[in-house]
């Protein structure tokens, strides 16, 4: 489960595959940055290109789908109004990923983005505030108070001066996301029980039944001024190329190899395990949707807060590859599979075909951008004066969970929805898998 962070965290997408981790790994990484200003060095080991060998032409090589374009601004990817459900749902079948337009007001879009800021500018405490008891110890081991002393004494990050934004960034930064633990301001729960938000991903999911998803936020600070020019000291701000899948492609489509619907059972009976002391069960669960030929649709998303145009870097995916994983699988079972057979975050491998396919999606602020979960995706860095804001979030069929989990999960849910001071509706009840739908 953590292997995902470090994995993000170290921004090496490959070097981290080789490598086990755990939550104290991930503090160390994180502690250390804090202290010492740049991550650590990157572990010993071979990379994925080198670990893995094989001939590009062995890979299932699927078609390049071209993206229509917005009829209105060429700058933009097509996108549709809340009311076109009919065309929308199809967009999504046949492409794999579909934008709905004008689903968060100008106003949510904007207090989203000063919550992201005021999380930011508060940033060292989130962490501490979900760290079990067991884990301090091992916190007082990694950092001296001398240490702490340097970190806290150096200038705080101001939205307002680009020159504060290197000091003490929360982790993740490496991928454009805002630290390693799901956000629950104010702005960002009022957005998971938004009803324009639920209407889409019901509408594409065709069932009522659903439960939201706790997860981050992101923004990809710019490389450029606003004169467009290029400032040497935001180098470091880049965020890395990434292609990947938030589930595990061989588990989930071949179903005739026994071991990997082993894999699949062991990794669900795990899930139906969580007890929410750790916050990444909350993505844990994102990521385990079960074998293919199950009745249901497995989508991913995020809404997108502030226009985004190419050169601002952010979300690209593999157009159309949702119909094609099944084969892709199949090509790589016996050279790639094996490394990755208890993994739920697969990379992509630099030599495969589709690692150059992916496409970029730019859309306007307020949009939904709601993605196939089978299909290949990640982002591009920002190479713009102007930063790129969203909010992750997912929709998926409400589970039936079991007393003990139900109970985990929920009352961390209530005591985040409490200290945000938020009042959940009886759809936020549903969503939030506090009240049943039946």
């Amino acid at each position: 489960m953590l292997w995902q962070y470090r994995l993000l965290l170290s921004c090496s997408l490959f070097v981290a595959v080789w490598t086990s981790a755990s939550q104290e790994d991930l503090l160390k990484h994180y502690y250390y940055t804090l202290v010492h200003g740049d991550p650590p060095p990157p572990p010993k080991g071979p990379t994925m290109e080198e670990a893995i060998q094989f001939d590009p032409e062995e890979i299932y090589s699927a078609p390049l789908v071209p993206i229509p374009r917005d009829e209105e601004d060429s700058r933009y990817v097509k996108s549709f109004t809340r009311k076109q459900t009919a065309e929308y749902r199809e967009f999504y079948k046949r492409y794999g990923f579909v934008v709905v337009r004008d689903v968060l007001t100008a106003e949510e879009c904007t207090q989203t983005i000063n919550e992201t800021w005021d999380y930011i500018e508060d940033r060292g405490y989130e962490l501490q505030r979900w760290l079990p008891l067991t884990m301090v110890e091992h916190v007082n081991k990694m950092v001296t108070p001398e240490q702490l002393g340097k970190v806290i004494s150096k200038p705080r990050i101001r939205r307002t001066d680009p020159s504060t934004w290197s000091n003490d960034w929360p982790p993740l930064d490496g991928a454009g996301i805002v630290g390693a633990l799901p956000v629950f301001n104010r702005q960002s729960l009022l957005n998971r029980q938004n009803p324009k938000v639920y209407s889409v991903f019901k509408n594409i999911m065709e069932r009522e039944d659903l439960m939201v998803s706790h997860d981050r936020l992101g923004l990809f600070r710019p490389l450029r001024n606003k004169n467009n020019k290029v400032v040497k000291t935001r180098k470091k701000w880049k965020t890395a190329y990434s292609l990947h899948w938030d589930l595990n492609p061989w588990r989930h489509t071949l179903e005739d190899d026994v071991m990997m619907v082993q894999g699949t059972r062991e990794a669900q009976r795990s899930v139906a395990d969580l007890k929410y002391i750790d916050p990444g069960d909350f993505f844990l669960e994102n990521n385990e949707i079960g074998m293919e030929s199950e009745p249901q649709i497995n989508t991913q998303g995020m809404l997108n807060l502030a226009d985004n145009l190419e050169e601002d870097g952010g979300f690209h995916l593999v157009v159309g590859f949702h119909k094609e994983l099944a084969k892709w699988s199949r090509s790589t079972r016996d050279i790639i599979a094996k490394y990755f057979m208890d993994k739920n975050f697969i990379p992509v491998h630099g030599k495969d075909p589709m690692y150059k396919q992916p496409q970029r999606v730019p859309m306007r602020a307020g949009s939904l951008l709601v993605w196939d979960q089978r299909v290949a995706h990640g982002s591009k860095p920002n190479n713009s004066s102007r930063a790129r804001h969203v909010q992750f979030v997912k929709m998926f069929p409400a589970l039936a969970l079991t007393s003990d989990r139900a109970l985990h999960r929920g009352q961390l849910i209530r005591d985040k929805v409490n200290e945000a001071g938020v009042k959940l509706t009886e759809l936020g009840k549903k969503l939030f898998a506090l009240k049943p739908w039946k």
